[in-house]
Parts: C-alpha cells; sequence; structure tokens
C-alpha cells in the first residue's frame, strides 16, 4: 500500500498522511501483524493529537483500534485515553442498536 511519507521517510502530518497511517495500523493489527509505531517524526503535541483523534473519529475505529491495546503503548497518553474512551462510547451506542433490534426482530 503506498503511503505518503514525506522527506526521508517520515509520515507527513496531514489528514491524508495520518489517515494512511491509520490505515496501516488498522491493516496490520486485523492480520495479527506487529501495528506500526507511533511515527518518531511526529510530536506529542496537543495539536496533533486533536488532528489523530478527529481522523479516529472521522471514520469510527476507536473500536478496531483498542482490539491490540499495547500496540497504543507509544502513542501519547492523552490521545491513547481519547481513543480509549471513545472505544468505550462506541461499545455502548452499538449495545443500543442491538437491544433496538431486539425489540424490531
Amino acid at each position: 500500500m503506498p503511503n505518503r511519507k514525506g522527506r526521508g521517510g517520515a509520515w507527513c502530518v496531514t489528514a491524508t498522511g495520518i489517515d494512511d497511517y491509520l490505515t496501516l495500523f488498522v491493516s496490520q493489527s486485523l492480520h495479527g501483524e506487529a501495528a506500526p509505531a507511533w511515527p518518531e517524526s511526529w510530536p506529542a503535541s496537543t495539536d496533533l493529537c486533536d488532528q489523530v483523534f478527529a481522523r479516529i473519529a472521522f471514520h469510527g475505529i476507536a473500536l478496531l483500534i483498542i482490539q491490540r491495546p499495547a500496540a497504543l503503548d507509544g502513542w501519547p497518553a492523552p490521545l491513547r485515553d481519547r481513543v480509549q474512551a471513545e472505544a468505550r462510547a462506541q461499545s455502548f451506542w452499538e449495545l443500543g442498536h442491538r437491544a433496538m433490534l431486539k425489540l424490531v426482530i
């Protein structure tokens, strides 16, 4: 899969670069492969964590990401905490849908 890496092979800090990293992270996790580490070229800044979380929320992939919690060890703690909270919220949302579907079906 091509990814949008910038100079020196570093991951680009753009929505597309973040999406490429998250795609690789989810894909490798689902295939039982080692997920890529948090890119060394990415600062652990609040702004970048907000950008990455926004892409995770946009794609609705928090539950997929949290399936391999050890893979998040290198992620900035505030981002890791937000992803875990979002995954919990998604779980409750899905449970609510399940309960409603049981009433209908």
